[in-house]
């Protein structure tokens, strides 16, 4: 039984324009389904390709963003962090990830960095200024620095970063 052949003149006209417009509906419905879609699929790939190349960033902005990324800008980021006594944003940034999660097993941050003895930031510091004008001796695979200060500063990449060990 066809819906549309029912009634008089009138009403098959008014069923035919009613038939008409259902189809570019649908076909307008098909392009946005099938555009949002493509959208949607195609969001992940443009995100991911925003991270590795984020749009109008400088190298010396993603180094201030993420100073370990660079033995070069970890120096005198840590030694600003030493100085300022902000101990706590020193041991997150600059202690290996498995040695601080060790650490926090038994302590807090507040009571690592309460701790953390004031010859060892010192020396350190010591050891960090007298490393910012000097080039680091690097391990044959370039995740080992060592920079020949007394005492001497030893860095290690793990992953994309430089830790202090």
């Amino acid at each position: 039984m066809n819906f549309y052949k029912i009634g008089g003149p009138a009403q098959q006209q008014a069923a035919q324009r009613h038939k008409l417009s259902m189809g570019i509906v649908n076909r307008t419905s098909y392009v946005l389904i099938y555009g949002l879609l493509a959208a949607i699929l195609l969001l992940p790939v443009s995100c991911a390709d925003q991270e590795q190349n984020p749009p109008h960033t400088t190298s010396t902005q993603s180094q201030r963003s993420a100073p370990q990324l660079s033995v070069q800008t970890a120096i005198p980021h840590a030694i600003r962090l030493i100085e300022e006594n902000r101990i706590q944003e020193l041991l997150t940034h600059y202690m290996a990830p498995a040695e601080l999660q060790k650490q926090l097993r038994s302590k807090t941050l507040k009571q690592l960095a309460d701790k953390y003895p004031p010859k060892k930031r010192r020396l350190l510091l010591q050891a960090l200024k007298s490393a910012q004008n000097k080039s680091p001796r690097f391990s044959g695979d370039g995740t080992k620095a060592v920079f020949d200060t007394k005492p001497e500063l030893k860095f290690i990449k793990i992953g994309k970063r430089w830790y202090i060990y």
